[in-house]
């Protein structure tokens, strides 16, 4: 792990003064050489350091620093946590996981798992679920709401899953319960869309890549259009595309974005002005081109707002929109 803890000042490794402590009378072998070895390491390390320079394993030493934190000998480092990697949710054994369900009060959470689950957890779950909280430092209640809605929202009953999502999440900052709430949030908000952009584009029942899952993130939540907008995106795209692709949609409701237009009704005046601007270009380049007359006198106001469009958006040739 990578948080770092510290002596609180004032606080000094003699054991004479924690003599009539309840700290150190109800403290393990475990909780002494956790605090020794923090001594050792001048005061600051992480849970990693401890563990090895006290040869506990990574669980037992976590649940030692659990220990002097509730008793208020040492204090976490007032320092952002860093990203955890797989090879870092380091697991202990059954005993080991036995001590901290006991130590740490896990019973009630691990029975929401089960109960969550439809079934009871084996060791091996037990022992993911223990190591996720320890590791990843995330409160029970994180963990419950993340399991229920890898079961109930993805259809997914694996605790590796719930691992493999965690982890993520972990290496996104998303640790907290309000910012895991938020999270599952925006995820429910952009995928209660989807069908209809599934509809829209003819995209049948096939999984989405994972840039067609950002754009559509992109148009939700980001940008905050709601699907009159994507329809008025859909349009353009089918009359003057190649190929209609959510690609290629993506770059109109992007353009649309940035020149700040957000309702339906924006759209739709900044699009009747297309003609108009593109006239007003013309007769610019008209003027500096020395006053000559178009060789034609015909002027067609559909043809000339689809090239209007086509000049905004251009043709759809994108190898990767072809793919979208």
């Amino acid at each position: 792990m990578s948080n770092s803890y510290a002596l609180k000042n004032g606080v000094t490794v003699r054991l004479p003064a924690l003599t009539d402590t309840p700290a150190l009378r109800e403290a393990s072998a475990d909780d002494l050489r956790i605090l020794l070895s923090l001594s050792l390491s001048g005061y600051t390390a992480s849970v990693d350091t401890l563990s090895k320079q006290s040869g506990l394993s990574l669980t037992r030493a976590a649940a030692a620093v659990e220990y002097w934190l509730a008793a208020g000998i040492i204090e976490e480092e007032p320092h952002a946590k860093q990203p955890l990697t797989s090879q870092e949710l380091l697991k202990g054994t059954a005993a080991e996981d036995a001590r901290v369900i006991e130590e740490q009060q896990l019973r009630d959470c691990l029975d929401a798992c089960a109960q969550i689950l439809g079934r009871l957890l084996n060791t091996a779950e037990i022992n993911t679920l223990v190591a996720i909280i320890h590791s990843l430092g995330v409160s029970e209640s994180y963990l419950t709401t993340l399991l229920d809605f890898c079961v109930n929202t993805l259809g997914k009953k694996n605790i590796k899953y719930l691992e493999k999502v965690a982890l993520t999440l972990s290496e996104e900052g998303v640790t907290g319960d309000a910012a895991l709430d938020e999270y599952i949030k925006r995820y429910e908000f952009v995928h209660s869309h989807e069908g209809q952009v599934r509809r829209l584009w003819g995209l049948g029942s096939r999984a989405l890549t994972d840039r067609e899952n950002a754009m559509l993130e992109r148009w939700f939540v980001s940008y905050g259009y709601d699907m009159d907008v994507i329809g008025a995106a859909y349009d353009i795209t089918a009359n003057t595309a190649a190929k209609v692709t959510l690609g290629y949609a993506d770059k109109i409701l992007e353009d649309w974005h940035r020149r700040g237009l957000k309702t339906l009704p924006e759209v739709e005046a900044y699009l009747a002005a297309a003609p108009a601007r593109a006239k007003s270009g013309s007769t610019a380049a008209k003027k500096s081109s020395g006053g000559k007359k178009p060789s034609t006198s015909s002027f067609d106001v559909n043809s000339f707002f689809e090239s209007a469009l086509e000049r905004s958006y251009g043709k759809s040739t994108d190898q990767t929109d072809q793919k979208g």
